[in-house]
């Protein structure tokens, strides 16, 4: 078997591992989720254990390990931070995500960098993306479950039933 088939072969074999320990199927592990499969393997392994892998391992400061973070690869996040950091200084600046970001006005721009940039320093760090990226993703999810519960379900919707007296 060639090289590259043996690393598509292991790659398969830890998304089947990843996607068994993700019992909430929401396409990451939970500390809790990880310490119950090495808790099922036989790996001795204790809270403290897992919480120093996910210190180690979760890159985007979300609480949660991706596929991603799970196997060494760079993450979405790190892609896009990348993307943005033009001049590779480690951080965004406005113009930077601007530039990226052609749709938002600078009033937004200016609005967002005052509620994440946490340092003063007029520009964005990893960890301040991230947790700009990461509430993000939680008002669109948020809205989301607003629109689904808003939505009539005929597998959720009660029949008008006149009342009975």
């Amino acid at each position: 078997m060639s090289k590259k088939g043996r690393e598509e072969r292991h790659m398969k074999e830890l998304r089947d591992a990843f996607d068994a320990a993700d019992k909430d199927k929401d396409g990451k592990l939970s500390p809790q989720e990880w310490l119950q499969v090495l808790k099922i393997t036989g790996v001795d392994a204790n809270w403290d254990d897992v919480q120093q892998l996910f210190r180690e391992k979760d890159r985007d400061f979300d609480g949660y390990l991706s596929f991603e973070e799970f196997t060494g690869q760079e993450t979405k996040i790190e892609m896009a931070f990348k993307a943005m950091d033009k001049d590779g200084d480690g951080s965004i600046s406005k113009q930077e995500f601007k530039k990226v970001c052609k749709s938002l006005t600078n009033e937004q721009v200016t609005a967002a960098f005052n509620k994440f940039d946490k340092e003063g320093t007029g520009k964005l760090n990893y960890r301040e993306f991230c947790t700009l990226m990461h509430s993000r993703k939680e008002k669109n999810r948020k809205k989301s479950e607003q629109e689904t519960a808003n939505t009539p379900n005929a597998s959720t919707s009660k029949s008008a039933e006149p009342k009975k007296n």
